[in-house]
């Protein structure tokens, strides 16, 4: 009987080796996080579960994996979608997931990787932190980088990591009206 349960929800892959090292490392991570629980799979893409199934395989889907979770005496599940962004995928797990809801003593939601702005911003800057250490590493004496003039907020990033407007210049090529956008070059001069 399994109690209680880890459901880890992927969009999913028909490639073996990806299948290994990506979905199934992050499943090994749960259950080692998670002892006390059963960590099962489920997919999201239709299309990816009946080229498994044309090929031999299967992966349940979410409703599948809910009802053999209960067959088994389930109680309490939480669905840990691996998902890296909080999309249509993720809607989708959540509106496969809710008519089981009230089948389970508990049901739990973890969210994916990056759900709220402040998780975007902590990825962008873990990003820069390792490019910059990886530029000064192989010995850059510069980093240079373009971006646009909308894109204010990410200008205001980089300018807190060192980089320095140098240039702009005006682009209509960007836009599919012909407007103009202001196109701009930054440079961080790094140390030697």
């Amino acid at each position: 009987m399994t109690e209680r349960a880890v459901l880890a929800v992927s969009f999913g892959t028909s490639h073996r080796d990806t299948l290994e090292k990506n979905i199934a490392a992050i499943e090994a991570e749960l259950a080692a996080a998670f002892p006390e629980r059963t960590v099962r799979r489920a997919f999201t893409s239709g299309m990816i579960l009946r080229k498994l199934a044309g090929e031999g395989t299967h992966i349940d889907n979410v409703p599948q994996a809910l009802e053999r979770l209960l067959a088994e005496g389930c109680t309490d599940v939480v669905v840990q979608p691996t998902h890296v962004m909080n999309g249509e995928e993720y809607h989708k797990l959540l509106a496969q997931a809710e008519p089981y809801r009230a089948r389970f003593a508990r049901m739990s939601f973890g969210r994916p990787l990056l759900t709220a702005a402040e998780d975007y911003a902590a990825l962008g800057r873990a990003l820069m932190e390792a490019l910059l250490a990886k530029a000064q590493e192989a010995g850059y004496k510069t980093l240079i980088l373009w971006t646009a003039g909308p894109l204010e907020a990410a200008i205001r990033q980089y300018e807190r990591f060192g980089f320095r407007v140098v240039e702009t210049s005006e682009n209509r090529t960007w836009r599919p009206d012909g407007e103009p956008v202001v196109e701009i070059k930054m440079e961080k001069k790094l140390k030697a």
